[in-house]
């Protein structure tokens, strides 16, 4: 009976709500990487800048 239930979640989250979550999930995801990835790499690249003058 469980195993039907979560069978049954996953099928209407894939019918009724998947491309929203995605949708919303993208948008997120170039936040997340802007704050891991850019900022940080930026950071590195004026501190070791300043090393070399």
């Amino acid at each position: 009976m469980f195993t039907l239930l979560f069978t049954f979640l996953a099928f209407a989250i894939a019918q009724f709500g998947l491309m929203a979550v995605v949708s919303k999930g993208y948008s997120y995801l170039g936040y997340a990487a802007l704050i891991t990835l850019f900022i940080p790499f930026v950071l590195h690249w004026i501190w070791t800048r300043g090393k070399d003058m």
